[in-house]
């Protein structure tokens, strides 16, 4: 998009009402795919940082629920439907933690994903951000 088409989303109020009933609906459906087809949307838009916050914040209380009833059950999660998304979730989560200089938050839930997922090839990328998280590289020198 150009700033113009940027701006355009904005400030089209059909949008934004469409965006704030996605959001309402996605919220008391738990429907994580529509929550981060919001939240990518607001911060595309780069709208109230608020409201993102507490979409992200809906996004991680889902994921860990979800996460939580499907390890219970003895399962892996798989690169795949809603499944991808909770891995997203936790991954971002991550991040986020080593972006402050959190490396034991991060590596915590870098260990967790390399032991829920099913995906040899996606653990061992999760493996080489663990050891450099274990050596508190930070996450720009990464």
């Amino acid at each position: 998009m150009d700033k113009a088409e940027l701006h355009e989303a904005r400030t089209n109020p059909e949008f934004l009402n469409y965006l704030e009933q996605t959001r309402l609906d996605a919220i008391q459906t738990e429907n994580i795919s529509a929550l981060y087809e919001v939240l990518d949307s607001m911060l595309i838009l780069d709208l109230d940082e608020e409201k993102i916050n507490a979409i992200y914040e809906t996004i991680l209380k889902i994921a860990f629920e979800k996460i939580e009833t499907i390890v219970n059950s003895g399962k892996k999660l798989q690169l795949k439907n809603d499944e991808l998304l909770y891995i997203r979730s936790f991954y971002e989560h991550a991040i986020e933690k080593w972006s402050y200089n959190d490396f034991n938050g991060a590596k915590e839930f870098l260990f967790l994903l390399i032991h829920i997922i099913d995906d040899e090839k996606l653990i061992d990328a999760f493996k080489v951000h663990l050891i450099a998280c274990s050596k508190e590289i930070d996450l720009d020198s990464f």
